[in-house]
């Protein structure tokens, strides 16, 4: 029998992979993942920031052009010798009245113009004493038609509710019911808010004044009502 016969064969060694190992190979997966998501996550972050990016220059591109075109409108009224800033109705009904006082053959009728001064010739904001007596005139010698059929049925229904306030008891100045709604907000206010005597007192004393502010505003009304009547009916 020769050496190589008698030479055992040894046994094939199979490798086995502890648990330890099984561990660390689960462990390097996710971490791979992770890292994808990372990098997704801050690809997205990216287009938000430039779509965001992207959204702002283009609104500081829309206001850009818009103060760029009221700039050149403004320009263009400078160069044509007219007012920097548009004139508020206020100021247009004004210069619409005084025009047709000063110089009534160059005048110009608007109907826009006159609108406007019906629907606020009784207030004392909107139209200056000055103005209303312009008006008066104004609409005493327009002729008969819708418009001054609806400023009589406006002025008639203003001097009829005035008069209802009249007959009714209450005090020009200051009246019961103004009085009593004084009482109630103050008893309130001491009771909610349990306010010092002096702050009391000067939240009566503002509510008299805007309470005897509005019975004057009143009173200028039903008086520019009486006047635009008495004007209308002369014709």
């Amino acid at each position: 029998m020769s050496e190589s016969e008698l030479t055992p064969v040894p046994k094939k060694i199979k490798f086995k992979h502890d648990d330890d190992d099984n561990e660390e190979l689960e462990v390097a997966k996710p971490q791979l993942n992770t890292g994808e998501t990372v990098s997704e996550d801050t690809t997205e972050k990216q287009k938000k920031k430039k779509r965001k990016n992207k959204g702002m220059k283009a609104k500081m591109n829309r206001k850009a052009a818009k103060e760029n075109k009221e700039r050149q409108a403004r320009e263009e009224r400078i160069a044509r010798g007219e007012p920097e800033k548009l004139p508020t109705p206020k100021q247009l009904a004004s210069k619409y009245l005084k025009d047709w006082q000063v110089d009534r053959i160059n005048w110009k009728f608007q109907k826009g113009r006159q609108l406007w001064v019906i629907r606020n010739v009784f207030d004392t904001d909107a139209l200056s004493k000055e103005d209303f007596k312009i008006a008066v005139e104004y609409f005493e010698e327009m002729p008969t038609g819708n418009a001054r059929t609806i400023l009589l049925e406006k002025t008639k229904e203003t001097v009829a509710k005035a008069s209802i306030s009249e007959n009714s008891g209450v005090e020009q100045d200051f009246g019961e019911d103004e009085k009593e709604e004084i009482k109630i907000k103050t008893n309130k206010t001491t009771t909610e808010a349990n306010l010092s005597q002096p702050d009391l007192k000067k939240r009566k004393r503002k509510l008299e004044i805007d309470s005897k502010k509005s019975a004057k505003i009143a009173q200028e009304v039903l008086k520019r009502a009486k006047k635009m009547l008495k004007a209308l009916q002369r014709k």
